[in-house]
């Protein structure tokens, strides 16, 4: 881990691709974050599917990190709703309150904060069907200097 700031490279051309993760350019090479779909994208051997299936039991989700065209790592990543959280949700939502979620984490889909949150109302079917699929964008803000 970097404790000096100074040592971090600067990050240029930082992109959010809709659905997939982060690509950003650093010290002159492509660096991705995100899912098995980005990095396909972007031409990046991937593990065959049958290994990422050993990872991703029980609802966990795959994370990877490429340098310069190369899978670097992966990162096996759980989600979990926090029972108050969930409790808190629910009371909102019996006032009529909704909330709305922005992520720029590719695994983070309307179906998973369903699933999150245990809603089975007709209007969260209807939502999360994917059909029509909602438009998920993120707009790219400069990188603070920390």
């Amino acid at each position: 881990m970097i404790t000096n700031e100074k040592n971090l490279k600067a990050v240029e051309s930082v992109a959010c691709e809709e659905g997939k993760g982060i690509s950003a350019w650093v010290d002159g090479g492509r660096v991705l974050i995100g899912n098995r779909g980005l990095l396909l994208a972007h031409g990046v051997a991937v593990p065959p599917i049958e290994v990422e299936a050993g990872f991703t039991a029980e609802g966990k989700e795959l994370l990877y990190l490429s340098n310069f065209g190369s899978l670097s790592a992966g990162f096996v990543i759980s989600y979990h709703a926090d029972k108050q959280l969930r409790t808190q949700l629910r009371e909102l939502e019996k006032v009529g309150i909704a909330l709305m979620v922005h992520t720029t984490d590719p695994n983070i889909t309307p179906r998973r904060s369903m699933a999150c949150r245990r809603r089975t109302s007709t209007w969260c079917r209807r939502r999360c069907s994917g059909r029509p699929k909602p438009r998920w964008t993120a707009p790219v803000r400069p990188r603070p200097k920390w």
